[in-house]
């Protein structure tokens, strides 16, 4: 059983077996019967979901952190590609009415009218 240092993250573990998963993958083995063998043979320590994670992206030095917003490109006739910013997402902001309720408004109203 190999040792691992105790503060191996998951990106280095999967570096160390990177060779072996890819010779896996490309053999038709499912990612977690890989995942489980090297888990049980101590090789690695990480979850599945992470180990899943550097499979689906394994020339990405960070697999985890959250991507940049792509800039997506279009073509422009006679020119070269021009960088077009995602749609931005609406804000979305609570704003307080400050004017105060009547002193005989009453939240049940509706109910007593019902009954």
């Amino acid at each position: 059983m190999q040792d691992l240092p105790i503060r191996s993250n998951c990106h280095t573990q999967f570096l160390v077996v990177k060779d072996y998963v890819t010779r896996q993958l490309e053999r038709q083995q499912p990612v977690k019967r890989i995942w489980k063998y090297l888990k049980d043979q101590g090789k690695i320590t990480m979850s599945y979901q992470a180990f899943w994670a550097c499979c689906m992206n394994p020339d990405d030095p960070t697999p985890f952190s959250k991507k940049a917003k792509v800039k997506i490109k279009r073509q422009v006739s006679g020119a070269d590609t021009v960088p077009i910013d995602p749609p931005a997402k609406p804000q979305r902001r609570f704003e307080h009415d400050p004017t105060p309720l009547p002193v005989d408004f009453d939240f049940n109203e509706k109910k007593k009218e019902g009954k």
